[in-house]
C-alpha cells in the first residue's frame, strides 16, 4: 500500500468522526432548544388564559358571548402556531375558546393541578404538536396546543445542513490528505533517488527543495552515507595501492608460510607439545608431528630449493610425508627418505614415549644460529612451570628470534603442580 493511500485512509475517517460528532451535538442541542421554546410558548398561552378564566364565575357563559369570542379569536391569532385552546370543566366537558380551534380531546390529560407541558404528540392526522395545561380553578383547566411541524421542518433543514457539512468535511479531508501525502511522497522519492545514486556510485547532489524537516534530516543522512561510502572507497583504493607497492616475493612467501605453518599446540603420547616458526626463518623451514597413543616424535627442518616458492612447497610436502610415514617406516628410514626427496639441509627431531619420563634437556628443540638458540634455552630453564605454548609465545614476543622452535612439556598442568 502506498503512503498516499495510508494517509487518506487514516485522515478521512478522523474528519468524518469529528464532523459527525459535532453535527450530532448540534442537532440534538437545536432540537432540545426549539422544543423547549415551543413548549414554554404553549404553557404561557395556557397559563394566561387560565388566569383570565379563573376570574370568571361562569366562564362557559361568559366566553360564549360574541364579544368575548371575538376577543379570544383576536388574541389567539397573535400566538404563532396555535392550533387549539380549550377549557375543560370538572365533569370533562371541553369547550373551544376560539372559533378556529381544531378538533382535539384534551380531557385525556385531566386532572391538572399545575401548569405542565407535553413536549410533542401526534394528532388524529398524525401531525405533531406541543400541548400545555394550566389549572383554571374549580377543577377546571385550560389546554393549549401549538403546531410542532414548523419546528420539525427546521430540524430537518438543520439535519440536511449537518449532512452537507459532513460531506464537505470528507471531501476537504480527502483533498488535504492527498496534498500532504503527495508532498511526503515527492520528498521520499527524492531521497530514494539519492539512495539509488549512492548504490550506483554516483555523486549525491544537495536537495534544497525539501520542506519537511524529517525528510531533510533523511536527506542529510543519505548525503552522509554517500560521503562515507566515497571515503571508504578512496581509503580502500589507497590501501590496495599501498599493498601493491609493498607486495614482493618475500612478503608473499611469508604470508603463505603463516597460513601453512600456524603456531601448533597439541597433546601427544602423554606430553604437551608446541611448535612455531618465528621471525625471518628460511622459506623452506617446517615442523612436523607424528604421534600415536604410546609414542610421538617432533621433527623440524629446512628445505633448500632454487627459489623461495619451491622451498616452501617442499617444506609443506616434507611435513605431510613425515607425519604420514613416521610410524610405519620408522624414524631413521623416514628421515633418510625425506632428507633425500625434499632436499632437507637441516634436520632435528625429538621422540618420547608415554611410559618413560621426559628428559629435562629435551624441553626445547630449535634450528637457529648459536646466539639465537642460547637465549630461548635460558628462558625455558628459568621458567620450568610454564606450558610449552607459553614458552614459545613469550620467546617470540620478548626475544624476537628467527628460527624453528619446538617446546615439549608434561601433559596438562603437571609441570605447574610439580613446580609449585
Amino acid at each position: 500500500m502506498k503512503i498516499r493511500s495510508i494517509i487518506i485512509l487514516l485522515t478521512v475517517p478522523l474528519f468524518l468522526v469529528m464532523a459527525s460528532v459535532n453535527g450530532a451535538l448540534l442537532y440534538f442541542q437545536q432540537k432540545a432548544e426549539m422544543s423547549r421554546a415551543l413548549g414554554e410558548q404553549a404553557l404561557a398561552a395556557a397559563v394566561v388564559t387560565a388566569e383570565f378564566v379563573a376570574a370568571m364565575d361562569a366562564p362557559q357563559q361568559e366566553l360564549a358571548k360574541p364579544l368575548r369570542r371575538q376577543a379570544m379569536d383576536a388574541a389567539s391569532r397573535q400566538i404563532v402556531g396555535l392550533q387549539a385552546i380549550y377549557l375543560v370543566d370538572a365533569d370533562g366537558a371541553a369547550m373551544s375558546l376560539t372559533t378556529d380551534s381544531i378538533d382535539w380531546t384534551p380531557q385525556s390529560y385531566a386532572p391538572v393541578t399545575e401548569g405542565r407541558i407535553v413536549r410533542t404528540g401526534a394528532g388524529t392526522d398524525r401531525s405533531r404538536f406541543v400541548a400545555a395545561f394550566a389549572p383554571a380553578g374549580n377543577r377546571r383547566f385550560v389546554a393549549a396546543r401549538l403546531d410542532a411541524e414548523p419546528m420539525f421542518a427546521q430540524i430537518e433543514e438543520i439535519k440536511r445542513a449537518i449532512l452537507f457539512i459532513v460531506l464537505v468535511s470528507c471531501i476537504f479531508s480527502a483533498g488535504l490528505s492527498w496534498f500532504v501525502a503527495r508532498r511526503i511522497e515527492r520528498e521520499l522519492r527524492i531521497n530514494g533517488q539519492s539512495l539509488a545514486a549512492i548504490a550506483a556510485g554516483e555523486t549525491v547532489s544537495n536537495e534544497d527543495g525539501l520542506r519537511i524537516r524529517e525528510t531533510r534530516d533523511l536527506a542529510d543522512a543519505v548525503r552522509l552515507m554517500g560521503a562515507s561510502q566515497v571515503a571508504t572507497e578512496m581509503r580502500d583504493r589507497r590501501v590496495i595501492a599501498r599493498n601493491d607497492r609493498k607486495r614482493n616475493l618475500g612478503e608473499a612467501v611469508l604470508r603463505s608460510r603463516a597460513l601453512l605453518f600456524k603456531p601448533f599446540e597439541r597433546e601427544g603420547a602423554g606430553t604437551r607439545i608446541a611448535m612455531r616458526i618465528c621471525g625471518d626463518a628460511q622459506p623452506g623451514a617446517f615442523f612436523a608431528l607424528a604421534a600415536s597413543d604410546d609414542e610421538a616424535s617432533a621433527v623440524i627442518g629446512c628445505c633448500v630449493a632454487e627459489d623461495p616458492f619451491s622451498a616452501l612447497a617442499q617444506a609443506a610436502a616434507a611435513r605431510r610425508f613425515i607425519e604420514d610415514n613416521w610410524i610405519d617406516m620408522g624414524a631413521e628410514k623416514c628421515l633418510a627418505i625425506a632428507r633425500e626427496a625434499y632436499r632437507i639441509e637441516e634436520l632435528a627431531s625429538i621422540a618420547w614415549r608415554s611410559d618413560e619420563p621426559l628428559p629435562q634437556d629435551t624441553r626445547l628443540l630449535c634450528i637457529a644460529d648459536a646466539h639465537t638458540a642460547a637465549a630461548p634455552k635460558r628462558y625455558v630453564s628459568a621458567n620450568p612451570g610454564a606450558m610449552p605454548e607459553e614458552w614459545l609465545a613469550a620467546i617470540e614476543l620478548l626475544l624476537a628470534p628467527s628460527g624453528i622452535f619446538v617446546a615439549v612439556g608434561a601433559s596438562g598442568s603437571a609441570d605447574r603442580n610439580q613446580s609449585a
